[in-house]
């Protein structure tokens, strides 16, 4: 009897190993390509990224990140520059990230802070968004190559929401810097150039009636050229069950003044115009929006320099449909933490695969067991 039980035990455990390698290798091979396919895509970049100012002069530059592929709930920036020419006054956090962290702190050659989106992952950045304005004064002129404001890579960190990025990643994959030229009020940039040059050559022959010579022209004044819109973006998403809150982002720019103004048009009858942050030849300008109706309405943004000229309009249509009745249980309320996770698919299926081994192991063994 002997001789028959050790051969269905033997049995027993080579199917069990057959059973059980496959799955282990298969769900091992699932976490490994959930963790492979977390790629850091978010780059953080400087707007205007070349300018030039006068000694004395105080100038904006917005910080702007673009996720890429990430769903950015939380961003920490440490900007670098030289003290010698350019004196950080202030950081204006912009209203994308409501939840300011930690600063903003401004020391001599460097300015910090650090923002989240709050307990409301509605709100996550899945579009190109201003992070904040840094106003700087001029403190000295440049040499021959400008002064430049970067990015601290060891201690900037963009966080992500989304599933197949790990808690606490990294995800910041590039940043670009920004070129100052800073000239004294004596110097003219760029070298003005008065109308044609006027032939003082004599006239060898005069006319019997002496005529008056006209007045050479010192340049033609030029028009004042209307901003262009360049984009409208909305984020999260431009369609969504009433109430329905959204971020409009526009972009425009000026060649040949600042724009002073952003005129935001939500198309449900209601209408804001955004000042702060402005006085720039480009500017990003952001604001929020919560539709209460439902329908389609046209979302536009038109700009206004200092010369009073008004750009063209940029449209987006947002849909608000009727809210939809839920039956099941109420969520748990969100935490008011730095970075909202949301579970990652690749750990509830190792999870489930190791649960399954251990099953059929067992099963085994009883089998054996009573055979």
């Amino acid at each position: 009897m002997k001789g028959p039980a050790n051969k269905f035990f033997v049995f027993g455990v080579i199917v069990l190993l057959l059973i059980a390698i496959p799955l282990t290798l298969f769900f091992v091979k699932k976490q490994q390509d959930l963790r492979s396919n977390a790629a850091p895509s978010s780059n953080l970049s400087f707007s205007p990224s070349t300018n030039s100012v006068k000694v004395g002069d105080q100038f904006d530059v917005a910080i702007t990140v673009d996720p890429g592929e990430n769903i950015v709930s939380y961003v920490k920036f440490n900007i670098l520059f030289d003290p010698q020419k350019l004196e950080a006054v202030k950081v204006v956090p912009s209203s994308s990230f409501p939840l300011t962290l930690e600063g903003p702190t401004v020391t001599s050659g460097s300015a910090t802070v650090s923002l989240g989106i709050g307990a409301d992952v509605t709100k996550a950045i899945q579009a190109p968004t201003q992070v904040a304005v840094v106003t700087f004064k001029a403190l000295a002129p440049t040499d021959s190559a400008p002064s430049q404001i970067t990015f601290d890579t060891g201690n900037t960190q963009v966080l992500s929401l989304s599933a197949s990025d790990q808690p606490g990643e990294n995800v910041l994959s590039n940043t670009a810097p920004a070129d100052i030229t800073i000239f004294t009020g004596d110097q003219i940039s760029p070298t003005p150039t008065i109308g044609n040059p006027i032939d003082l050559t004599p006239t060898p022959t005069l006319t019997p009636t002496p005529t008056t010579l006209p007045t050479p022209t010192q340049g033609v004044s030029s028009v004042n050229v209307a901003p262009t819109c360049t984009g409208l973006t909305i984020s999260p998403a431009a369609s969504g069950s009433a109430p329905l809150s959204l971020t409009l982002s526009g972009s425009g720019s000026d060649s040949d003044g600042l724009i002073t103004k952003a005129s935001f048009d939500f198309g449900d009858g209601q209408a804001q115009d955004v000042t702060d942050g402005l006085n720039l030849s480009s500017v990003t300008p952001q604001i929020s929006h919560t539709y209460q109706n439902t329908g389609a309405f046209n979302a536009t943004v038109t700009f206004t320099d200092n010369g009073g000229s008004v750009s063209n309009s940029c449209t987006q249509v947002v849909t608000v449909s009727a809210a939809q009745q839920t039956t099941g249980p109420t969520a748990p309320p969100a935490t008011d933490t730095p970075r909202p996770t949301l579970a990652a698919t690749g750990s509830s299926a190792t999870i489930l695969g190791i649960a399954g081994g251990i099953m059929v192991v067992i099963v085994g063994a009883l089998v054996i067991f009573a055979l």
